[in-house]
């Protein structure tokens, strides 16, 4: 009875121990060789997984660098767009002013010289008038001029152009008492004058003179005829 008492606690222990082993083992029962590989798989698969991220971040930070380069490059090059479309449309401004001076200033120059021709014009019409049955009137209406801003005195009158214009100067003497209330004694000068037309009214002591010949009138008037003229040729 003992050898097949032992025979059976045997069977038990082994038992017992295979079943330790079991749990040990996951319930399975694996050599060496496997627990290795079994580790070698599980390295590998968590490294795979470490460098899948390591990929991962890697190219979300690479796909953030190359926004941020094309943003910085599409900037600069809007700043470089903008500023040269600037600098063109300065240049275009300058050349346009430049070229409406330019402009300016040869209408001018034309306008100028087309108003300077229409005065040389109407003082060869001058030069007419002298020759013509008007200017006796003509000389009386400037005498009469002159005498309206002066005083009782004696005056000599010198007729430019034709001088043998008849004049009436006593008729003249009594149209400035009635229009000016002076008293004036006029006298014909036999003295020439370089000019086409008008007259001169001197004080017999010489301290004052009026000048209404054409050409002083035409200068006085010059200006305020000038603007007149080119409103009416440039308007």
């Amino acid at each position: 009875d003992q050898p097949r008492s032992r025979g059976l606690g045997d069977v038990y222990k082994r038992q017992c121990n295979n079943s330790y082993s079991e749990d040990l083992n996951g319930g399975n029962c694996m050599s060496s060789d496997d627990k290795i590989k079994k580790i070698k798989e599980r390295i590998i698969a968590q490294a795979k997984q470490k460098a899948d991220e390591i990929k991962k971040n890697a190219q979300e930070e690479a796909e953030k660098i190359i926004e941020r380069a094309i943003a910085e490059a599409k900037h600069k090059a809007e700043v470089i767009l903008r500023r040269g479309v600037e600098e063109a449309q300065a240049y275009k401004r300058r050349k346009i002013a430049e070229a409406t001076l330019k402009w300016r200033i040869e209408y001018i120059k034309s306008r100028e010289k087309f108003i300077e021709d229409t005065f040389d014009r109407a003082m060869k019409q001058l030069e007419n008038i002298v020759k013509s049955s008007k200017y006796p009137d003509i000389v009386k209406t400037l005498i009469l001029d002159a005498l309206s801003v002066l005083d009782s005195g004696e005056y000599d009158i010198i007729i430019a152009g034709d001088t043998s214009v008849n004049v009436d100067l006593e008729e003249i003497a009594r149209l400035s008492k009635e229009n000016f209330g002076i008293n004036v004694k006029l006298t014909l000068c036999d003295e020439r004058i370089s000019s086409i037309g008008g007259i001169i009214v001197r004080s017999k002591d010489l301290s004052f003179t009026i000048d209404n010949t054409f050409e002083a009138r035409l200068k006085r008037l010059y200006e305020p005829l000038r603007v007149q003229v080119a409103r009416l040729l440039f308007k």
